[in-house]
């Protein structure tokens, strides 16, 4: 791995294949590079990723997150958008008319959150409930042809994908322009119908993570603390978990992640410095630690599972170029997680 590699995202089509986006230095600056892997992280191949050399001190890079569909299928994103078809050989930009803030793959579509380009009004206070908010457009992979999905008018956060089922928040018009909504957009068939379906707390940010098409877990906030929710029903109703025990997943700051396995079993984190990695396999009943910290200043930040056996996560220790990020691996469901080294 070339020196100064900082890692920023991961995508995997499978237990052996996957990528990771990272960052290296380039002549004072930033460059977005990709590493990836066909042998489960035993070794890694090196390819320029899309997005150009930005400063250091540059808020924003032009590229933060990246998916694959397939072998050949991937994007990088965040608020740029790029696409490859030949495995990360070779990217295309694609142009959407605005900021690509999330992006999904189902099976047979590509899903994106595209927030429209800032408008005046936001300057100068002037928005109000007709001011255009996100739309989520979709694609198919194997093309750089993307469509608005009309029938979801305006959305907020999301989305999430499992299969050809689809969820994502809904955005609410105020007179100071688009706001978070307060409803559930759900569609079984790919995004061409949606159904309305309140969310686990109206009107907070929730992160959904579907293990089946009827199976969704959600991580709200809740104020100041995130609280664990699971639907059996796609959505339609939310089980807040009762555990009051320590440690426990919903007494994490905002801020915090966890990723679904199973329908029974997820990992979370708390968005601090020297806390555990936390698991249940009982659907959020009770946790325990899965992986103690590695050093008081550093946190966990759990990316997702492939398989219900096979996931990832990130530890972390400081912030932008100069951090200490490592990339850990579970093969049995969150119990045990190892270190990548080859890629950190």
């Amino acid at each position: 791995m070339p020196a100064g590699f900082v890692i920023e995202s991961l995508t995997a089509v499978s237990s052996s294949q996957w990528w990771v986006l990272g960052t290296v230095p380039c002549n004072g600056k930033l460059c977005p590079e990709i590493a990836a892997t066909a042998d489960a992280g035993a070794s890694f191949t090196t390819m320029p990723a899309p997005g150009g050399a930005y400063p250091a001190s540059q808020a924003t890079p032009p590229v933060s997150s990246i998916r694959f569909a397939d072998p050949n299928d991937g994007w990088v994103f965040g608020p740029e958008l790029y696409a490859t078809h030949d495995g990360g050989e070779h990217w295309t930009a694609v142009d959407l008319p605005g900021r690509v803030a999330a992006l999904e793959p189902g099976l047979g579509q590509v899903f994106a959150t595209v927030d429209p380009p800032t408008p005046p009004c936001y300057r100068n206070g002037t928005c109000n409930a007709s001011t255009p908010g996100p739309q989520l457009w979709r694609s198919t992979p194997g093309t750089n042809r993307w469509t608005v999905d009309a029938g979801a008018g305006y959305v907020s956060a999301g989305p999430a994908v499992h299969g050809q089922s689809l969820w994502i928040t809904n955005s609410m018009a105020t007179k100071d322009g688009p706001a978070l909504g307060i409803r559930l957009l759900y569609s079984a068939n790919g995004g061409d119908h949606f159904v309305t379906q309140p969310q686990p707390v109206t009107g907070v940010a929730c992160d959904y993570q579907p293990v089946s098409n009827q199976v969704l877990w959600a991580y709200c906030s809740g104020g100041h603390f995130m609280f664990v929710y699971r639907s059996t029903d796609a959505g339609a109703h939310f089980t807040e978990t009762q555990d009051t025990q320590t440690p426990n997943a919903n007494n994490c700051p905002n801020g915090s992640r966890l990723a679904a396995a199973t329908e029974t079993t997820a990992v979370a984190a708390c968005n601090l410095g020297g806390e555990p990695l936390l698991l249940t396999t009982n659907g959020g009943a009770t946790w325990t630690v899965a992986q103690p910290a590695l050093n008081p200043s550093g946190y966990w930040e759990p990316i997702g599972f492939t398989t219900p056996d096979v996931g990832y996560m990130l530890w972390r220790t400081g912030y932008g170029p100069t951090s200490v990020v490592q990339l850990w691996r579970t093969t049995d469901g969150g119990q045990s997680w190892q270190q990548v080294k080859t890629v950190s």
